[in-house]
């Protein structure tokens, strides 16, 4: 069942893409409105896509404080909020690369039993506090959706990446290298803007991407390790 959250970037996305079915934009013959067209597609797309995955995560986090203080659940979600907040995200994309392929992934994760819990309940409740702390300063200074800003929302709670698979990872990357340049650039040369039947297609697998992903968010939330 999607999240109403997840329906309306669905939305979002779909109304943005009909911008691109103008049968007047065809890259070849792009003027420099049209192009301003494109541009403010893949600006406001990506600003769809950060605020969805800082939200969910968000959420996730705070639902996963919750369960712990009301019902004792010490979920996996919690359990990488005592840990993971704390160490810093590498800048070098090698030592990314090396740490992403074990932090998130499935059967990754931090061990503590029953008893354990019971004993030092009072001790998790304030590390886990802390580590939230620091986690929402993560969401509100987050610049992005690339590859170390998924890092940081939701490997760090525990989401296993690899199961939204390299198509989704792909146009995510693409999507933000085009905001890029309509960021921080005054003028865009249309050699560096797709043709705009492919963007087309990029919002398709980024909608299929982020329905994935919200399934993926909501079975985290549940999981207890």
């Amino acid at each position: 069942m999607p999240t109403p959250k997840y329906i309306d970037l669905r939305k979002r996305l779909n109304d943005l893409k009909s911008i691109l079915l103008d049968p007047r934009l065809a890259k070849a013959s792009l003027n420099r409105a049209q192009i301003d067209q494109v541009l403010a597609f893949a600006l406001l797309s990506h600003a769809a896509c950060e605020e969805f995955v800082e939200e969910r995560c968000g959420q996730l986090a705070a639902d996963a404080i919750s369960k712990f203080q009301n019902q004792k659940f010490f979920g996996r979600v919690a359990r990488h909020l005592c840990i993971l907040p704390f160490i810093q995200v590498p800048r070098d994309r090698s030592e990314l690369r090396k740490i992403e392929a074990v932090v998130g992934c499935s059967g990754f994760g931090i061990k503590a039993g029953k008893n354990f819990t019971l004993s030092y309940y009072n001790q998790i409740h304030d590390l886990l506090e802390l580590g939230y702390k620091r986690y929402k300063k993560s969401i509100e200074k987050n610049h992005g959706i690339r590859q170390q800003y998924q890092f940081k929302l939701m490997a760090v709670i525990g989401l296993d990446r690899n199961k939204l698979g390299p198509t989704f990872s792909s146009r995510i990357e693409q999507l933000a290298n085009l905001r890029g340049e309509a960021a921080h650039k005054a003028t865009v040369s249309v050699t560096t803007i797709p043709e705009p039947s492919d963007l087309v297609t990029w919002t398709t697998d980024l909608i299929k991407g982020f329905r994935l992903l919200d399934t993926e968010l909501t079975r985290l939330g549940n999981r207890s390790f």
